[in-house]
């Protein structure tokens, strides 16, 4: 019994360490394989966040929406972060989408005024409705 249990111990062991470096090293799904929640205009996605916060958060928060508006600008900053800003209609705010750094090419080819379709994760709202990790769908038929 005890060679057996002597036996047992390490094949677990090495059973949990394989476990724990594989889920360690495991990626993230690529963003344009994740089906988007729902397809918002920015006027409807930012009008949904001013008037009910808590709801659209709950509906929407860390997961993946798309967006289809026009660009206003396209801002890299002091971080290396690159943000495509969409209007949302309304001054007090935008639709504020950082780029997934495998799209950095594309956001080369924005142009203020492009209508756009963006995908990505909702982190929330501030004064801007913020996407993170986005990748660029189309841009004016361009792509």
């Amino acid at each position: 019994m005890k060679k057996l249990i002597l036996l047992l111990i390490p094949i677990g062991l090495g059973l949990a360490a394989y476990y724990f470096y594989s889920e360690y090293n495991r990626k993230p799904a690529a963003m344009t394989e994740l089906k988007s929640v729902n397809v918002f205009t920015p006027e409807e996605l930012y009008s949904e966040f001013k008037n009910n916060e808590a709801s659209s958060n709950e509906k929407y928060l860390n997961k993946p929406i798309e967006v289809i508006g026009k660009a206003i600008a396209v801002n890299k900053g002091d971080d290396g972060v690159t943000t495509v800003t969409i209007d949302s209609g309304d001054p007090m705010g935008v639709i504020s989408c950082e780029v997934a750094n495998t799209e950095l090419q594309k956001t080369a080819i924005i142009a203020a005024q492009d209508n756009i379709r963006i995908k990505g994760i909702c982190t929330g709202f501030l004064t801007d409705v913020i996407l993170k990790n986005c990748v660029i769908i189309s841009i004016d038929n361009k792509l």
